[in-house]
Protein backbone atom coordinates (compact mmCIF):
# COMPACT_ATOMS: atom_id res chain seq x y z
CA UNK A 1 0.00 0.00 0.00
CA UNK A 2 1.01 3.43 -0.74
CA UNK A 3 0.39 6.70 1.55
CA UNK A 4 0.27 9.76 -0.09
CA UNK A 5 0.35 12.63 2.75
CA UNK A 6 1.15 16.52 2.21
CA UNK A 7 3.77 18.41 4.62
CA UNK A 8 2.70 22.06 5.13
CA UNK A 9 5.37 23.30 7.32
CA UNK A 10 6.91 25.28 4.77
CA UNK A 11 3.72 26.40 3.31
CA UNK A 12 4.13 30.12 4.48
CA UNK A 13 7.83 29.86 2.88
CA UNK A 14 5.74 29.26 -0.49
CA UNK A 15 6.66 25.32 -0.42
CA UNK A 16 4.31 22.37 -0.22
CA UNK A 17 6.06 18.60 -0.09
CA UNK A 18 4.08 15.41 -0.90
CA UNK A 19 5.11 12.48 -0.55
CA UNK A 20 4.47 8.33 -1.17
CA UNK A 21 5.43 6.31 1.29
CA UNK A 22 5.13 1.96 0.61
CA UNK A 23 3.35 1.03 4.19
CA UNK A 24 5.34 -1.82 4.31
CA UNK A 25 9.04 -1.31 3.96
CA UNK A 26 8.91 2.25 4.84
CA UNK A 27 10.57 3.66 1.55
CA UNK A 28 9.95 6.67 0.12
CA UNK A 29 8.81 5.81 -3.66
CA UNK A 30 8.07 9.64 -4.72
CA UNK A 31 8.46 13.07 -3.24
CA UNK A 32 7.50 16.46 -4.33
CA UNK A 33 8.93 20.23 -3.54
CA UNK A 34 7.12 22.68 -5.40
CA UNK A 35 4.46 25.18 -5.53
CA UNK A 36 0.94 25.15 -3.26
CA UNK A 37 -0.93 26.08 -6.11
CA UNK A 38 -0.69 23.60 -8.82
CA UNK A 39 -0.58 20.31 -6.13
CA UNK A 40 -4.08 19.02 -6.98
CA UNK A 41 -2.62 18.22 -10.67
CA UNK A 42 1.11 17.63 -10.42
CA UNK A 43 -0.13 14.76 -7.33
CA UNK A 44 -2.30 13.23 -10.62
CA UNK A 45 0.38 13.25 -12.99
CA UNK A 46 2.93 12.24 -10.83
CA UNK A 47 1.21 9.21 -9.36
CA UNK A 48 0.90 8.34 -13.37
CA UNK A 49 4.41 8.73 -13.97
CA UNK A 50 5.61 6.72 -11.10
CA UNK A 51 2.95 4.28 -11.83
CA UNK A 52 4.37 3.94 -15.42
CA UNK A 53 8.26 4.30 -14.11
CA UNK A 54 7.80 1.31 -11.89
CA UNK A 55 5.69 -1.20 -13.94
CA UNK A 56 3.38 -1.87 -11.19
CA UNK A 57 0.24 -0.50 -9.29
CA UNK A 58 -0.44 -0.39 -5.44
CA UNK A 59 -3.14 -2.72 -4.92
CA UNK A 60 -4.50 -0.47 -2.11
CA UNK A 61 -3.62 3.45 -1.66
CA UNK A 62 -4.37 5.59 1.06
CA UNK A 63 -4.69 9.36 1.79
CA UNK A 64 -6.91 12.04 3.67
CA UNK A 65 -9.66 14.43 1.95
CA UNK A 66 -6.94 16.94 1.31
CA UNK A 67 -7.69 19.15 -2.26
CA UNK A 68 -4.35 17.41 -3.63
CA UNK A 69 -5.84 13.91 -3.39
CA UNK A 70 -8.98 13.38 -4.80
CA UNK A 71 -7.81 13.33 -8.72
CA UNK A 72 -4.94 10.50 -8.02
CA UNK A 73 -7.50 8.89 -5.96
CA UNK A 74 -9.98 8.49 -8.64
CA UNK A 75 -6.76 7.53 -11.54
CA UNK A 76 -6.29 4.58 -9.25
CA UNK A 77 -9.90 3.70 -9.03
CA UNK A 78 -10.16 3.70 -12.81
CA UNK A 79 -6.95 1.68 -13.36
CA UNK A 80 -8.22 -0.74 -10.67
CA UNK A 81 -11.25 -0.92 -12.97
CA UNK A 82 -9.24 -1.60 -15.86
CA UNK A 83 -7.29 -3.84 -14.84
CA UNK A 84 -10.49 -5.77 -13.45
CA UNK A 85 -8.30 -6.77 -10.78
CA UNK A 86 -8.85 -9.63 -8.46
CA UNK A 87 -7.12 -10.59 -5.12
CA UNK A 88 -7.46 -14.02 -3.93
CA UNK A 89 -6.98 -14.69 0.12
CA UNK A 90 -7.91 -16.13 3.20
CA UNK A 91 -9.92 -14.69 5.85
CA UNK A 92 -9.69 -15.04 9.28
CA UNK A 93 -11.69 -18.33 9.51
CA UNK A 94 -9.73 -19.86 6.34
CA UNK A 95 -12.34 -19.10 4.02
CA UNK A 96 -10.76 -18.36 0.41
CA UNK A 97 -12.25 -15.10 -0.99
CA UNK A 98 -11.97 -12.87 -3.60
CA UNK A 99 -11.82 -9.21 -3.70
CA UNK A 100 -12.49 -7.61 -6.97
CA UNK A 101 -11.02 -3.70 -7.76
CA UNK A 102 -12.44 -0.89 -9.17
CA UNK A 103 -16.16 -1.56 -8.66
CA UNK A 104 -16.37 1.68 -5.84
CA UNK A 105 -13.36 3.37 -4.52
CA UNK A 106 -13.07 2.02 -1.16
CA UNK A 107 -12.24 -1.13 -2.91
CA UNK A 108 -9.08 0.28 -4.11
CA UNK A 109 -7.99 3.49 -1.62
CA UNK A 110 -8.57 4.13 1.79
CA UNK A 111 -9.57 7.31 3.29
CA UNK A 112 -8.58 8.55 6.35
CA UNK A 113 -7.32 11.62 8.72
CA UNK A 114 -3.52 12.15 8.38
CA UNK A 115 -3.28 11.64 12.42
CA UNK A 116 -3.84 7.78 11.25
CA UNK A 117 -1.21 7.78 8.52
CA UNK A 118 1.14 7.04 10.89
CA UNK A 119 4.16 5.73 8.50
CA UNK A 120 4.19 8.99 6.60
CA UNK A 121 3.59 11.37 9.52
CA UNK A 122 6.36 9.44 11.73
CA UNK A 123 8.67 10.15 8.67
CA UNK A 124 7.51 13.82 8.37
CA UNK A 125 8.99 14.17 11.98
CA UNK A 126 12.26 12.83 10.61
CA UNK A 127 12.87 15.21 8.07
CA UNK A 128 11.83 17.75 10.25
CA UNK A 129 14.71 17.19 12.29
CA UNK A 130 16.90 16.31 9.38
CA UNK A 131 16.14 19.18 6.68
CA UNK A 132 12.96 21.50 7.07
CA UNK A 133 13.40 22.24 10.76
CA UNK A 134 16.19 25.19 9.56
CA UNK A 135 14.02 26.05 6.66
CA UNK A 136 11.29 27.18 9.09
CA UNK A 137 13.51 29.18 11.24
CA UNK A 138 14.95 30.94 8.44
CA UNK A 139 11.92 31.85 6.66
CA UNK A 140 10.29 33.22 9.96
CA UNK A 141 13.57 35.06 10.34
CA UNK A 142 12.78 36.68 7.29
CA UNK A 143 9.39 37.00 7.50
CA UNK A 144 10.10 38.71 11.18
CA UNK A 145 12.78 41.26 9.32
CA UNK A 146 10.35 42.12 6.63
CA UNK A 147 12.38 40.48 4.10
CA UNK A 148 9.87 38.53 2.76
CA UNK A 149 6.17 38.67 2.54
CA UNK A 150 4.20 35.87 2.10
CA UNK A 151 1.53 37.26 0.13
CA UNK A 152 4.44 39.13 -2.32
CA UNK A 153 4.50 37.32 -5.88
CA UNK A 154 7.45 39.16 -6.71
CA UNK A 155 9.16 37.52 -3.40
CA UNK A 156 7.35 34.42 -3.59
CA UNK A 157 8.91 33.96 -6.97
CA UNK A 158 12.59 34.98 -5.40
CA UNK A 159 12.49 32.68 -2.88
CA UNK A 160 11.57 29.95 -4.82
CA UNK A 161 14.55 30.32 -7.08
CA UNK A 162 16.80 31.20 -4.95
CA UNK A 163 16.43 28.87 -2.38
CA UNK A 164 13.91 25.92 -4.21
CA UNK A 165 16.88 23.82 -5.62
CA UNK A 166 18.83 23.99 -2.30
CA UNK A 167 15.80 22.88 -0.60
CA UNK A 168 15.46 20.09 -3.13
CA UNK A 169 18.29 19.17 -3.00
CA UNK A 170 18.71 18.38 0.33
CA UNK A 171 15.56 16.66 0.62
CA UNK A 172 16.67 14.33 -2.06
CA UNK A 173 20.11 13.51 -0.67
CA UNK A 174 17.96 12.62 2.94
CA UNK A 175 15.26 10.65 1.53
CA UNK A 176 18.10 8.79 -0.41
CA UNK A 177 20.20 8.51 2.92
CA UNK A 178 16.42 6.70 4.78
CA UNK A 179 16.32 4.39 1.68
CA UNK A 180 19.03 3.40 2.44
CA UNK A 181 19.72 3.02 6.39
CA UNK A 182 18.53 -0.17 8.85
CA UNK A 183 15.63 0.01 10.79
CA UNK A 184 16.55 -2.08 13.62
CA UNK A 185 13.85 -4.64 15.37
CA UNK A 186 12.04 -2.98 18.30
CA UNK A 187 11.28 -4.86 21.19
CA UNK A 188 7.82 -3.60 21.93
CA UNK A 189 6.79 -3.43 18.39
CA UNK A 190 7.31 -6.96 16.58
CA UNK A 191 4.88 -6.49 13.75
CA UNK A 192 7.12 -4.08 12.46
CA UNK A 193 9.37 -5.08 10.04
CA UNK A 194 13.14 -4.49 10.52
CA UNK A 195 15.67 -3.87 7.31
CA UNK A 196 16.60 -1.08 4.89
CA UNK A 197 13.77 0.15 3.16
CA UNK A 198 14.40 -0.37 -0.15
CA UNK A 199 15.61 -4.20 -0.21
CA UNK A 200 12.59 -4.73 1.78
CA UNK A 201 10.41 -2.62 -0.90
CA UNK A 202 12.51 -5.40 -3.84
CA UNK A 203 12.59 -8.07 -1.59
CA UNK A 204 11.20 -11.59 -2.93
CA UNK A 205 10.91 -13.05 0.66
CA UNK A 206 6.97 -11.57 1.04
CA UNK A 207 4.25 -11.79 -1.51
CA UNK A 208 4.26 -8.61 -3.80
CA UNK A 209 1.06 -6.79 -3.52
CA UNK A 210 1.15 -5.03 -6.60
CA UNK A 211 -0.17 -5.52 -9.98
CA UNK A 212 0.74 -4.39 -13.77
CA UNK A 213 -1.49 -1.82 -14.74
CA UNK A 214 -3.03 -0.74 -17.68
CA UNK A 215 0.27 1.05 -19.34
CA UNK A 216 -1.19 2.03 -22.56
CA UNK A 217 -3.71 4.13 -20.74
CA UNK A 218 -1.27 5.83 -18.51
CA UNK A 219 0.83 6.57 -21.30
CA UNK A 220 -1.76 8.02 -22.94
CA UNK A 221 -2.95 10.16 -19.71
CA UNK A 222 1.00 11.48 -19.90
CA UNK A 223 0.75 12.47 -23.70
CA UNK A 224 -2.43 14.39 -22.53
CA UNK A 225 -1.03 16.06 -19.46
CA UNK A 226 2.80 16.53 -20.43
CA UNK A 227 4.27 15.93 -16.76
CA UNK A 228 7.24 18.19 -15.61
CA UNK A 229 9.10 16.54 -13.90
CA UNK A 230 11.26 18.55 -12.21
CA UNK A 231 9.82 19.21 -8.95
CA UNK A 232 9.51 15.67 -8.35
CA UNK A 233 11.75 13.30 -6.93
CA UNK A 234 11.88 9.69 -7.40
CA UNK A 235 12.95 6.61 -5.70
CA UNK A 236 13.45 2.59 -6.51
CA UNK A 237 12.85 0.34 -9.60
CA UNK A 238 10.11 -1.85 -10.32
CA UNK A 239 9.51 -4.37 -7.46
CA UNK A 240 12.30 -7.11 -7.64
CA UNK A 241 15.04 -5.13 -8.90
CA UNK A 242 17.74 -4.53 -6.52
CA UNK A 243 18.99 -0.97 -7.23
CA UNK A 244 17.95 2.43 -7.22
CA UNK A 245 17.20 5.80 -9.38
CA UNK A 246 16.95 9.29 -8.29
CA UNK A 247 15.09 11.66 -10.36
CA UNK A 248 16.11 14.89 -12.21
CA UNK A 249 16.14 17.49 -9.69
CA UNK A 250 15.95 21.75 -10.38
CA UNK A 251 13.04 24.19 -10.37
CA UNK A 252 9.58 23.52 -12.84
Amino acid sequence: MWSLDGYEKLKSFGFHIYAYIDAFSRAIIWIYVGRGNVTALSTLKQFLRTVSFSGIRPLFTRSDHGIETPLWAGAQAILADLDQTEVVYMSEDETERVHRQGQRLSSCHIWGPSTNNQRIESWWEKLLKGVTQRWISFSHELIGSGLFQPNREADQIAVYALYGPMIRQEVADFTEMWNGHRIRPQKNREHLVSGIPMDLYNTDAVENWAVKPALPTIQSAIQFHPIQASNSIQFGLPARQGNSIRGSLGIG
